[in-house]
Parts: C-alpha cells; sequence; structure tokens
C-alpha cells in the first residue's frame, strides 16, 4: 500500500519551535510505519512514542508513570529523552518524576551534544537548573575526572562547545547564570569555539551578569575572538555598571 503523508513546510519557525516541529513530524512519521502502514523501518533506534513525547510536553506525569519501563531508550529523532523535552517545557513535576524512574537520563546527551540542564539553562527554567543540580549532588559520586557528578554535568559542552553557562548568558537568565556559578565558583568556564561567557556577557551589555560572574567565580577566563578580552570588548562598547 502506498501511503502519502503531507506535512506543512513552515520555514520561518524560530529555530527551538523548528527543532520541535522536526521531532513531532518524525515521531508521528514514525508512528504510522508502526501500525504497519508502511512496511520498512531502517532506524536502530526506539523512536519515541507520540503520547509519551506529548506527556513530556504537556507535564502528564501519568502517561510518564505508564510507561516508566520505557523511558530510557525511546528518543526523539534528535536523540533527546523525555527529559530533555520537560525540562524544555518547564515541567518540575515530570522532571523530578522522570529522575525518579530512570535516573541515567540526568547527564544524557541528545544529538547536539545537549544535557537535559543545557535545555533547562537555555529556556530560564532556573527551578530545573536548580533540581538537576541538587539531584547530581544528591547521587555523591566522585568521577574518573576527580570532581562530583553535578559539577560534571555543570562542565559538559555540546558538539558547539557550549557549557550551561554559555546557555543561560546567551539567553540572559540571570538566576540560572547565579545558580550555575555559585555551585562550581572554581571553574574557569572557558570558551566554546569562539567566546568565554565573562566575554559574551561582556560583549552584550549584560552588567548585571558580569556582576554575577565577576562576584562568584574565582578565576573566570575571559577569552574572545581574534585574541580579544572582556577589557576590550568593555573599552569598546564603553560598558558602565552601576
Amino acid at each position: 500500500m502506498k501511503v502519502t503523508i503531507r506535512i506543512p513546510c513552515i520555514p520561518h519557525l524560530p529555530s527551538r519551535l523548528a527543532n520541535n516541529f522536526q521531532d513531532l513530524k518524525i515521531i508521528c512519521f514514525t508512528s504510522v510505519i508502526n501500525l504497519g502502514l508502511l512496511a520498512k523501518h531502517t532506524t536502530t533506534f526506539t523512536h519515541m512514542d507520540t503520547s509519551l513525547y506529548r506527556a513530556a510536553m504537556e507535564g502528564n506525569t501519568e502517561i510518564l508513570n505508564q510507561n516508566k519501563n520505557h523511558l530510557k531508550k525511546q528518543l526523539t529523532p534528535n536523540n533527546n529523552t523525555v527529559l530533555h523535552v520537560s525540562a524544555q517545557f518547564g515541567h518540575i513535576q515530570c522532571v523530578m518524576e522522570i529522575l525518579n524512574m530512570c535516573s541515567s537520563t540526568y547527564r544524557k546527551a541528545n544529538s547536539r551534544g545537549n544535557t537535559s540542564l543545557h535545555i533547562a539553562a537555555r529556556e530560564g527554567h532556573s527551578i530545573i537548573v536548580r533540581a538537576l543540580i541538587e539531584y547530581a549532588n544528591a547521587l555523591n559520586e566522585e568521577l574518573e575526572n576527580g570532581v562530583g557528578t553535578a559539577k560534571d554535568m555543570m562542565r559538559m559542552s555540546s558538539k558547539a562547545k557550549d557549557t550551561t553557562l554559555h546557555e543561560a548568558v546567551k539567553n540572559h537568565y540571570p538566576i540560572a547564570v547565579q545558580s550555575l556559578t555559585q555551585e562550581d565558583p572554581e571553574f574557569c568556564h572557558p570558551a566554546n569555539n569562539v567566546e568565554t561567557p565573562l566575554y559574551l556577557v561582556v560583549e552584550r551589555g549584560y552588567v548585571r551578569l558580569v556582576f554575577v560572574i565577576l562576584e562568584t567565580c574565582t578565576i573566570p577566563a575571559y577569552g574572545g575572538p581574534g585574541g580579544r578580552i572582556a577589557l576590550n570588548s568593555a573599552i569598546i562598547h564603553n560598558l558602565e555598571g552601576g
């Protein structure tokens, strides 16, 4: 049987919404495959069921609990777990339920190298940022790199080399920035492919975030593109505190 699936093209969606649309689009397509309307299914991982994705997106803990044995193995086409999805949409109760049912998801990275903490920091969900940090602290494990699980999670970088602090400062979320810096004050917060978090906040004129980083981090890195440093950017942009 030949089945034609028409999915509207939406070329001007913001990038974050476009990613969600792509996930949901392919999940729906996979659901058709699972119904047996298409014969061939060549992916090597289990696509997330549409109802499970929607439950994580809408904060439906009942559906999540009904599928608790499948949370770990079901991923979106972008390799997002249900924890990524719930963290993105700000559902703290779902986040805690998922962590209790499937603890290994807390540091699982998607296809872009983003953990759920990256996502929560990017969206400014400071309560979820705090909850993920406290959860990792409660595990109280020391890893091979000599740091605890919470610090290790916060220091993880995406494929674009962005840390969770990069995500929080890029999107100007002071409370998330404060949580991330206070928890790991001795970390230097190095550059991604181009800029350090400190350079970013100076460059963009986020005066409050400049003071948060300088007051909480003991040795913050301050490099930027072309060998420039945060002080250069402050002079160029005439950044004034107070």
